[in-house]
């Protein structure tokens, strides 16, 4: 029988994936399988008092990146309860990555980071288009070893907490 306590640690490891979502660019053929793609993984806390504002910036670009020049596919991932999130997008070339990060949704959102987030991490790499996409696993781990990029001190006693890391569990993981 499954005891509350059981529940309680089953619901705060269970996390949502949307699937890695190619654009016809990746899928088309004009680029060769073994094109060497950007590919910027990130990881991210949401302050517990901003959840609302997080998930608003996020809805944003989000909806924004299917539009970007450039872009081969893209990938998020969040906690249903609990504070981390993560996403993963790949690009043709860096000058397409660098025009998103210069879009009206992105900069809105790092703009608002230092209210919003905290303890977020950065990786870039390249890989070719024919190892698209990573899994979880992988990402997750390139992400455990990546610096933290804290941001201002929190606004509210409630997200002051220490994190303790960033990688969540695979618990209620989809591929």
């Amino acid at each position: 029988m499954l005891s509350l306590s059981n529940l309680a640690d089953i619901l705060t490891s269970c996390a949502y994936t949307a699937r890695y979502s190619p654009t016809t660019l990746a899928t088309d053929g004009s680029l060769p399988p073994d094109h060497l793609a950007i590919v910027t993984i990130s990881a991210t806390e949401h302050r517990q008092s901003q959840r609302r504002a997080f998930f608003e910036d996020t809805r944003k670009v989000l909806a924004d990146l299917p539009s970007q020049p450039g872009l081969l596919g893209h990938a998020f991932r969040f906690e249903f309860i609990g504070n981390k999130a993560w996403t993963i997008t790949a690009w043709r070339d860096m000058a397409s990555q660098d025009a998103f990060v210069r879009s009206p949704a992105h900069r809105t959102a790092v703009r608002r980071s230092p209210e919003t987030t905290r303890n977020t991490r950065f990786v870039t790499l390249r890989r070719p288009l024919s190892s698209l996409p990573l899994r979880w696993t992988e990402i997750l781990a390139l992400l455990s070893t990546a610096p933290v990029h804290s941001s201002r001190a929190p606004l509210n006693p409630a997200d002051s907490d220490q994190a303790t890391g960033t990688p969540a569990p695979p618990a209620c993981d989809h591929p």
